[in-house]
């Protein structure tokens, strides 16, 4: 995150900077008088001279284009002569920043003009005077000049650009031009001018004069934008916005989107700097009274705007190149896009079942007539592209068959794995024309494993059952032979034998005791087991269990304190099995707790659970592994020897777990604790 927001940071001030260089180096639009009066006699004084010329029309009614005699190519020259004369005449006779007034050159009388009053010097950008005369002589003033050598010497010296042959340079002087009246030609540009867009005022403000200005800064720019780009690494440029949007854009929509906005963006940017360059739009702002510094921020904007597209057409370019070409175009594109797709559908027309061979075939069919008949519609090119459809499907055909005996072999190897009793091996899952057989096949491993399953299950327990009886039923036989030994002895008295027969019964209650829980845990552990859920009050089966062992707590006299946050805890359980539960976790309290001690119950319903924790001081230090203390036949060491299974918390682990419950124990010093957690259904009823 760090990392993106540094880079677009540096790729804004980038932008920012380089459009503000750009702009601030923008040449000046401001242009005085006297430079106004050079691009005006320098690039229209010319021209102006022979629209002057012209005006010999208006002082010969006969009037006709000035004639060159005794000249070799005179008429080669008069034609180019008159063309420029006629150039003139079409740049500015409906040009209004152009006036003039034509004269008779000895009677001041007005023959011709486009304006009423006599034209003045002052506030004009030109103002030249020329005088005429049928001797062909010249006298021009203002800014035509000060010359006065002769029409024909101003004129001849426009020779040198028509004369084909060199040799006939040194007889232009014998070009001779006349007049037939006298007449003078005032022609004055003012110093403001109006925007017309004819010739004179796109001349001097030439609306596309800085355009190779605008290229070179657009192409520094986009060099430094694209070396900036190429530094970043691609996984950071490709996670900020506007990059990343591009990205997922398909290739065609980038590349009708680059032409338009590129081409479109490029004239937009040209336009607007030409214009701001040469004065025209500040000259807009201040005509519509606008304030002038919305020019310097809409090139700021164009400039940025043109240079952050730059920036993405390098990204997606080094984006293509990152990623692999190939890959692109397979998964950019809308080309590759539908090539996968077809090849998805012609691949699905080959990966069929058995039935529907026949209506996969003839759809194959189809399609290869449908590639047919556009082959043979292209006619010798058709040809041509016939051999590499022919090799194509070869190919294809080929890997198909590849595929039939790959799924073939696959389908052996599960039959083997299923054959030799491997339920845990990974069979392959098959989609081609061995679908069904594979699915037949799937059918007899579940059942094959479920049959297994069952058998295992069995001799588990009773390998489970002799296991158990051979592990603990020897101390209680043993007890029992003894007893029964001793009392055929005759000479034992009454008092004794009552004893015997008392202790003998103990073994025997201790015996069935161990033989039910041995069946029990037996049960559980191969899952042979059912259960009777209803709902249950977890508060009243705690309740019930203490009263049921309250004799075996009274003989230490320990003290139960009960804890309950809620009235009811309304739970789907087993009614035996639960009750079992609790009484187990009594009947240990009463066998290994300290005499004369307290034992707290708590029951508390948190996050949609109920949590049952029974706690005691015990009598013998806890030494033993908390984890280990609820499997089977694993008792404290310091009991060892006095009565009990080991049983009563593997059961008490066994009967919660089968009910998605959870127990577990946690010692802490001499205190002992013990905890169920049974879950809360969602509709519970809890008061």
């Amino acid at each position: 995150m760090k990392q993106k927001r540094i880079f677009l940071s540096v790729w804004i001030m980038l932008l920012s900077v380089i459009s503000i260089t750009i702009c601030s180096f923008y040449p000046s639009s401001k242009m005085d008088k006297e430079n106004m009066h050079k691009t005006i006699q320098n690039v229209l004084g010319d021209e102006l001279f022979f629209y002057a010329l012209s005006m010999n029309q208006f002082a010969d009614e006969q009037w006709s284009y000035p004639r060159f005699s005794n000249f070799p190519e005179k008429s080669h020259f008069e034609d180019e002569y008159i063309s420029l004369m006629d150039r003139a005449v079409s740049c500015f006779q409906n040009d209004e920043n152009v006036q003039y007034i034509v004269y008779d050159a000895n009677t001041k009388k007005r023959l011709a003009a486009n304006v009423k009053d006599d034209l003045s010097e002052n506030d004009s950008m030109f103002y030249g005077i020329g005088t005429f005369k049928k001797d062909g002589s010249l006298q021009l003033s203002g800014d035509f000049g000060n010359d006065t050598n002769g029409a024909k010497d101003y004129l001849v010296d426009c020779m040198n650009t028509f004369i084909r042959d060199p040799s006939l340079y040194d007889q232009k002087n014998d070009a001779k031009v006349s007049f037939r009246n006298d007449f003078t030609v005032v022609i004055r540009i003012p110093e403001k001018l109006t925007n017309n867009g004819m010739y004179v005022y796109d001349t001097i403000y030439d609306r596309y004069e800085y355009t190779p200005y605008v290229f070179i800064a657009m192409g520094v720019g986009a060099c430094i934008l694209a070396l900036f780009i190429l530094l970043v690494p691609i996984r950071i440029v490709e996670q900020c916005q506007p990059f990343k949007i591009f990205a997922q854009i398909k290739f065609e929509i980038n590349s009708i989107l680059a032409c338009c906005l590129i081409t479109f963006g490029c004239m937009g940017v040209v336009v607007l700097s030409n214009y701001t360059m040469n004065g025209l739009l500040a000259e807009i702002l201040l005509r519509y009274e606008m304030w002038d510094g919305i020019s310097l921020l809409a090139n700021l904007a164009a400039w940025m705007l043109l240079f952050a597209y730059l920036s993405i057409i390098f990204f997606l370019l080094k984006y293509i190149i990152a990623h692999g070409v190939i890959r692109y175009l397979k998964e950019d594109t809308f080309i590759g896009s539908i090539i996968r797709r077809f090849k998805h559908y012609v691949n699905a027309l080959a990966d069929v079942e058995l039935d529907k061979l026949n209506q996969s075939l003839i759809k194959l069919l189809l399609i290869n007539l449908l590639i047919v008949i556009i082959l043979c519609s292209l006619q010798g090119f058709g040809i041509i592209l016939s051999f590499g459809y022919t090799i194509a499907l070869f190919f294809w055909l080929r890997d198909k068959l590849k595929e039939v005996k790959l799924e073939y072999q696959e389908l052996l190897e599960n039959a083997k794995a299923m054959e030799e009793g491997r339920f845990d091996y990974e069979y392959t899952h098959v989609d081609g024309v061995f679908k069904e057989l594979q699915q037949e096949l799937t059918q007899v491993r579940s059942g094959f494993e479920k049959a297994v399953r069952e058998e295992t299950k069995s001799q588990l327990m009773k390998t489970e059952l002799i296991s158990n009886v051979s592990h603990d039923l020897k101390t209680p036989l043993t007890g029992m032979r003894n007893y029964v030994e001793l009392l055929q002895d005759t000479t034992l008295s009454e008092e004794t034998r009552t004893q015997y027969v008392q202790m003998l019964a103990q073994y025997t209650q201790r015996l069935s005791r161990l033989i039910e829980d041995l069946f029990e845990v037996s049960k559980v552990n191969s899952g042979n087991i059912q259960l009777n859920l209803m709902e249950l009050d977890v508060k009243a089966l705690i309740e019930q269990a203490q009263a049921e062992c309250s004799e075996l707590l009274q003989e230490k006299h320990l003290q139960v304190i009960t804890s309950f946050d809620q009235e009811q805890y309304l739970v789907a359980l087993d009614g035996d099995k639960t009750m079992r539960i609790f009484e187990n976790l009594f009947i240990n309290i009463g066998k290994y707790a300290l005499a004369n001690t307290r034992v707290y119950v708590m029951v508390k319903a948190e996050n949609e659970t109920v949590i049952i924790t029974m706690k005691n001081i015990s009598a013998e230090p806890l030494n033993f592994d908390e984890t280990q203390i609820v499997e089977r036949f694993q008792r404290g060491d310091s009991s060892r020897h006095g009565e009990g299974s080991g049983l009563g918390l593997a059961i008490v682990k066994s009967f919660t777990e089968i009910q998605n419950g959870q127990f577990h124990i946690e010692v802490d010093g001499d205190l002992f604790k013990a905890i169920v957690q049974f879950a809360l259904p969602s509709d519970a009823n809890i008061n």
